[in-house]
């Protein structure tokens, strides 16, 4: 009778493997790549979707951009950047630069650690101009390419 009761088991076992599946949805996207969706809406994991860049968060995978928002004008000279995400160590780096002069500001800003999101918030000085900030996680590891992960970016205006 082994075999009767094994088999139920893994029957049984696959059942609620399917069933726990069978509501799980996915919003994956390519890297780099965002879509719109409602206003403080969120996906299936219960975090921030990839938004329009009509003043709405800029999100890329768990990392985002609140303020200032695409497009945006700002009042300076002190600008507010805010945003979630996650890193290891909760360590992002941040790099603004402008047209003219290329990088004007750069350094690092605590988030969420280690796939916990949580908030970032840092202040910039920054004069009258169009200017673009990105935050972004440093590879590590296998992957430490130099290459910016799961970068997210605003451009806006300071009047």
């Amino acid at each position: 009778m082994p075999v009767p009761i094994r088999r139920t088991l893994v029957t049984a076992t696959l059942l609620a493997a399917s069933v726990g599946l069978a509501g799980c949805t996915t919003d994956a996207a390519e890297p780099g790549s965002t879509t719109a969706s409602e206003p403080g809406s969120a996906g299936s994991s219960g975090e921030p979707t990839p938004e329009a860049t009509d003043g709405q968060p800029i999100t890329n995978g768990p990392n985002s951009l609140l303020t200032p928002g695409d497009g945006a004008t700002v009042s300076g000279p002190t600008v507010t950047v805010t945003g979630d995400g996650t890193a290891f160590e909760g360590t992002l780096v941040y790099e603004v630069t402008d047209a003219s002069s290329g990088v004007v500001d750069q350094g690092y800003t605590q988030a969420g650690a280690n796939g916990e999101i949580g908030p970032y918030e840092f202040e910039l000085t920054l004069d009258p101009g169009t200017y673009t900030v990105r935050v972004w996680e440093p590879a590590m590891g296998e992957e430490e390419s130099g290459d910016p992960v799961n970068e997210v970016s605003a451009t806006f205006t300071v009047s």
